[in-house]
Order: structure tokens, then C-alpha cells, then sequence
């Protein structure tokens, strides 16, 4: 028997034991906005930043996106505030989305729920790897190596 390796596997389930316990699987559900919210949510999106030509492969839908950072890392006050917002816009628009009217809006649920969609739309697509390879021109690590160039 090698007990050198059996304490090291010990050692590995207990630390995956440990970290299991702590973390918390009950934010990010995706049930945050009703199916509603997410169609007005993803037309407002589109409204914002069209991306129909774009081919932009990333792991989740930029609506997703949005919902998931909104649950997850704004205050739960911020959260009904985004969704209040959102329910307003719908009321605005009806059917078309014309940003003027938005955006000279004096409620202040729906210009932090626009505002906050715009930020978050943008940040799903800089992020994209379509984004940093084609458009910034990012080399993933380690990139291409250029010896002995004149400084």
C-alpha cells in the first residue's frame, strides 16, 4: 500500500468536502424574471445593441447574462428596482422600442433598470471571445513569441 498517495487522496476529499459546504448553489437560478420580463428584457437588449450579424458563441444568452448579474451581484432592493424598471418599460413602449422615449423618462426604476441593461449588454459583448479575437486582436496565453527584435 502507498500511504503517501492515500493521505494525499485524504487530503483532496477532505479540502472538496470543506469547499462543498460552503458554497452557495441557491443564488443564479435563472428564475429571477418571469418569461415576460425576458422578452421585454431581450427587446430591450436588441434595442440597445443589436447583434444579429454578429456571430458571438458564448456559454449563455446575453437576456441570461444580464438576469443571472442582476440575482447574483446587485442588492435584492436593486433586483425589484431592475424589475419594476423593466415592467414600466413595457408599459412605455408597447410593442416598439423607441429609446428616445425611454431614456427621457423621469422614473427613476425604469432609467436604472435601461441603464443597467445597457452596461450589462456591453459587458457580455467585450467579453465574448469573438470580441477579443477578431475585433481587439487578443492572443490567448501564449501568444507568439518574437526573439531578438530590435528595440
Amino acid at each position: 500500500m502507498n500511504r503517501r498517495r492515500a493521505l494525499q487522496n485524504l487530503g483532496i476529499i477532505s479540502t472538496g468536502v470543506l469547499l462543498w459546504q460552503s458554497c452557495d448553489f441557491s443564488k443564479g437560478t435563472g428564475t429571477f424574471l418571469t418569461s415576460g420580463e425576458k422578452n421585454t428584457l431581450s427587446d430591450l437588449a436588441n434595442a440597445i445593441l443589436p447583434l444579429e450579424n454578429t456571430p458571438i458563441q458564448t456559454p449563455d444568452t446575453r437576456e441570461d447574462f444580464i438576469e443571472t448579474l442582476v440575482e447574483v451581484c446587485y442588492s435584492e432592493a436593486d433586483g425589484q428596482t431592475f424589475k419594476t424598471g423593466l415592467n414600466e418599460i413595457k408599459k412605455i413602449v408597447k410593442g416598439s422600442f423607441d429609446l428616445d422615449t425611454i431614456i427621457n423618462t423621469e422614473n427613476e426604476a425604469v432609467k436604472f433598470c435601461f441603464d443597467t441593461t445597457r452596461k450589462l449588454a456591453i459587458e457580455h459583448l467585450t467579453t465574448s471571445e469573438y470580441f477579443m479575437t477578431e475585433l481587439m486582436g487578443y492572443q490567448f496565453i501564449p501568444g507568439g513569441y518574437t526573439g531578438c527584435v530590435n528595440i
